[in-house]
């Protein structure tokens, strides 16, 4: 060791150079929040949510809604200008298509023929105009609460993408629908702008405020924990400097890789830099014990000779910690969640270099900083205030010990009650803590005012050439739709091929005496005086023949000869609860009532929400057994001791468990921020026990008196503990800050479990150490 220490200025110009090199790929670093990047590309929901677009286009849409400040939105003043607004938005780059009440599709029968026209096939110019329109507007309840809203004051304006679009082409159609629309300030319209991709947009611009934020105030928040810890430069800077270094490149290496930053990683460097000051803290505390028992003024060999003996007596536990922690961290990367495993690769790397530069980099800084400023040696501090606290601490702890554990197990058994009401569920909307964020006052108003934001497509093919021109299940696709709409208030509107079937068989009747007798799906032969249902299939296929001009892509693969169609759900709502719900009576129903031959899926924003949620469940009990059992291991080969592992197990198990109790007492919810915190606080919460255990080992080789062993155990490593346990709380409560209710929810939790998990290591364990006196201390 001490040969490898021979050339500082070599260890400290690689991690100069590797830095550098690191720091250099941050600019290249870009944002991702689509829903889709959090499921694996092998996921069978996301195979069928992107077929689905491949089928029927990007189901991504901008919604801005235009409600006219005076009067209602049904005057020739304001059909101009909605409609001067709806070209000025077409014009931008990506946008392929731009949907309001001006020009969506009509259906009427002209002539014995179906045909397909502009609701205002010309501007209105007189109230006549506008009279007509509404007439066309209201003949057809498709368009009632999706493009016109009941008070007649708000319509839509729906903005389709291409496909292909990307990140950063969402965040420039929505900066020029927010330049476009500061051009019409002064008009009579107000806009709100919602809709999936303004959603991912507004995550990336918070994200961006958060890390600007929360990085300096992290670092600021540690910087005076240690300074408070030490009240030493070296002891600031030092520990500052490993993480710092681990940040950037943990974080350049995702840029190199082209992995894109999301919610999830957003909190990587906050956790690195709250976490990674554990082993130099370790390390430096160690080496300022020793240095204050000097006399004298060290000469260069005798620095070198503390530095070596602080690494010898802390490496091993500051080594076993790290794996530890490690394991902890690493216990994401087998999930299933995309951003949680980059989350797990990349935090686990950062560890790593945290761990290294704290055994190499530290070491060879000091050795540095005594060849150029001679090291005095300090006072030594034997009565200190911390020191009179632990030493009163353990004489409680040998007078309670049957109270602290009869405590423990009262605790642990309210924490399980409370597991029982976690809540799962990812409401994206919900995220954004503020509730006057600009996305969440236009998602409100958009679900009161319309048929809501979320979506569920059922998906039905019949497999050959014009099978969905069949009446039989025309009909059960409409029964399914009048059979959730009357059952679930939260739906807003059903929009489906069979609607559109039925208005043809309107139009198509209109002469007749009672024409409203035909809006429904052509289904008895009788009445339309043909033989069979195969007469009335033809009947139906010849709809589609004289509609042969109009555009049906939106909702069946071909327009004369469908096999597959989509039914759209709109849902007022982002509860995942409920669109579990919805997806199994949907599945339910047409498992009961449709024709076995048809297949159906039911996908949609809503569902890939819901099955975020189903992988985060899954992801996290894999996660928290995987590194238990990984902990369990590396104690119990490290310590050559089964009971090793099971007190690992047992000061892991206790925080993880009040972490999931006050989760359910506090009503947070189990999302994608808050699935990471089991493996947090298992991966850092370890290292207290490791150190404890550590020190315990070592003092038992030169006492067997259990009290001084033990006063001395809490008197060094207690305080590392201590120190480490506030740096790291302190540096994740800087979450609080942030713009997102998952990373305050993260951060509030990681605090607590840092708390729970040092008390446990400075309470519980001696307690658990005196009672069994386990044999592998005293070997």
């Amino acid at each position: 060791m001490k040969k490898f220490f021979n050339y500082p200025i070599i260890i400290v110009g690689f991690f100069l150079v590797i830095t550098v090199f690191f720091a250099l790929q941050l600019p290249k670093l870009k944002v991702d929040n689509d829903v889709k990047v959090f499921i694996p590309d092998n996921d069978e929901e996301k195979k069928l949510f992107i077929k689905m677009e491949n089928d029927y286009g990007n189901t991504m849409e901008f919604a801005i809604s235009v409600t006219a400040k005076k009067d209602t939105l049904f005057t020739v003043e304001n059909f101009k200008l909605l409609n001067d607004v709806t070209e000025s938005l077409k014009k931008i780059a990506t946008v392929t298509d731009a949907t309001t009440i001006i020009n969506t599709s009509f259906i009427e029968g002209v002539d014995g023929e179906i045909r397909s026209s502009d609701i205002a096939e010309t501007l209105p110019q007189t109230e006549e105009d506008i009279a007509r329109i509404k007439e066309r507007l209201f003949s057809w309840d498709l368009y009632k609460n999706s493009l016109y809203s009941e008070d007649l004051k708000s319509t839509m304006i729906l903005l389709k993408t291409e496909k292909k679009n990307t990140a950063d082409d969402d965040l420039m159609v929505y900066n020029k629908i927010k330049e476009t629309l500061k051009n019409y300030k002064d008009a009579n319209f107000d806009f709100k702008i919602a809709g999936f991709p303004v959603v991912n947009v507004l995550i990336g611009k918070s994200m961006q405020q958060d890390v600007r934020l929360l990085i300096p105030l992290v670092l600021l928040v540690v910087l005076l924990v240690l300074f408070f810890s030490f009240k030493n430069i070296g002891g600031v800077v030092l520990p500052i400097l490993t993480v710092v270094i681990s940040s950037v490149w943990a974080i350049g290496l995702m840029s190199l890789f082209k992995i894109n930053l999301t919610l999830t990683t957003t909190v990587l460097p906050v956790l690195l830099m709250a976490t990674g000051t554990a082993y130099a803290i370790h390390l430096i505390s160690h080496y300022y014990d020793e240095m204050v028992k000097q006399k004298t003024r060290l000469t260069h060999e005798e620095h070198l000779e503390i530095i070596l003996v602080s690494l010898k007596k802390k490496g091993a536990p500051i080594l076993l910690a790290g794996l530890t922690t490690v394991a902890g961290f690493g216990s994401l990367i087998p999930t299933t969640i995309t951003s949680i495993r980059n989350m797990g690769i990349f935090t686990t790397f950062g560890i790593i270099i945290s761990l290294l530069s704290a055994l190499t980099l530290i070491p060879s800084l000091l050795i540095l900083r005594h060849s150029a400023v001679k090291v005095k040696p300090g006072k030594e501090k034997n009565n200190s205030l911390l020191n009179k606290f632990l030493v009163g601490f353990y004489h409680l702890l040998e007078k309670h010990k049957i109270t602290i554990i009869i405590a423990v197990i009262v605790i642990m058994g309210i924490s399980i009650f409370g597991m029982t009401k976690v809540v799962i569920g990812l409401e994206r909307i919900k995220m954004f803590k503020d509730k006057n964020t600009e996305i969440r006052i236009s998602d409100e108003f958009i679900n009161k005012t319309f048929a809501g934001t979320t979506v569920l497509n059922v998906l039905i093919d019949g497999g050959t050439a014009g099978s969905l021109a069949n009446p039989e299940i025309l009909k059960e696709i409409e029964n399914l739709g009048i059979y959730l709409s009357e059952k679930h208030k939260e739906i807003g509107k059903i929009i489906s091929f069979s609607k559109l079937i039925k208005r043809m068989n309107l139009v198509m009747h209109s002469d007749e005496a009672n024409p409203e007798d035909f809006d429904e799906i052509p289904y008895d032969p009788q009445k339309y005086s043909l033989e069979t249902k195969q007469n009335l299939k033809e009947l139906i296929t010849q709809y589609l023949l004289l509609y042969s001009g109009g555009n049906l892509e939106d909702f069946v693969d071909d327009s004369l000869e469908p096999s597959r169609t989509k039914m759209s759900i709109l849902i007022k709502t982002e509860d995942t609860e409920f669109v579990k719900k919805l997806r199994n009576e949907i599945y339910d129903y047409t498992n009961k009532n449709f024709p076995k031959e048809y297949k159906v899926h039911v996908t949609g924003t809503g569902i890939l929400q819901l099955r975020v949620n189903e992988l985060v469940v899954f992801s996290q009990i894999i996660s928290i057994i995987f590194s238990i059992l990984i902990v369990f291991l590396i104690l119990t080969i490290g310590y050559k001791s089964i009971f090793a592992g099971l007190l690992g197990a047992i000061s892991l198990i206790i925080p993880i468990s009040i972490n999931f109790g006050l989760m359910g007492f506090l009503g947070i919810r189990l999302d994608v921020g808050t699935a990471m915190v089991a493996s947090i606080a298992i991966g850092i919460g370890i290292d207290y026990t490791i150190h404890l255990i550590s020190s315990y080992k070592h003092e038992r080789k030169h006492s067997s008196d259990l009290e001084v062993v033990t006063t001395n155990t809490l008197v060094s490593s207690g305080k590392a503990i201590i120190f480490n346990a506030l740096s790291v709380a302190a540096g994740f409560a800087v979450l609080f800050l942030s713009n997102f209710t998952p990373l305050i929810n993260l951060g509030l939790l990681i605090a607590l479990t840092m708390i729970t998990s040092s008390f446990v290591a400075l309470t519980l364990l001696p307690v658990l150490l005196h009672i069994f006196k386990p044999k592998f201390l005293e070997k």
